[in-house]
């Protein structure tokens, strides 16, 4: 199957995916079957050797998204 990544470094097998915030209009079933393909795609996406994080825009500001990257990063080379 073909995942869209966010952002992905294929050598170190890293890959990113933004999670915003989900808005009233995008409440319930529809939400949560995209939900589900996330958590699929994660599951696959480490089964076979990715490190796979997850970040949003709280991560971001704060600065924790880019430690998480810089460690991944950092343990993948």
């Amino acid at each position: 199957r073909k995942w869209r990544l966010d952002f992905c470094w294929i050598n170190e097998k890293i890959a990113v995916e933004y999670h915003g915030i989900f808005g009233a209009h995008k409440a319930g079933h529809q939400a949560m079957a995209k939900l589900m393909r996330d958590y699929e795609e994660s599951n696959e996406a480490n089964l076979l050797g990715w490190t796979h994080l997850v970040i949003t825009a709280q991560t971001v500001q704060s600065g924790q998204a880019l430690q998480w990257l810089e460690l991944a990063l950092k343990l993948r080379r």
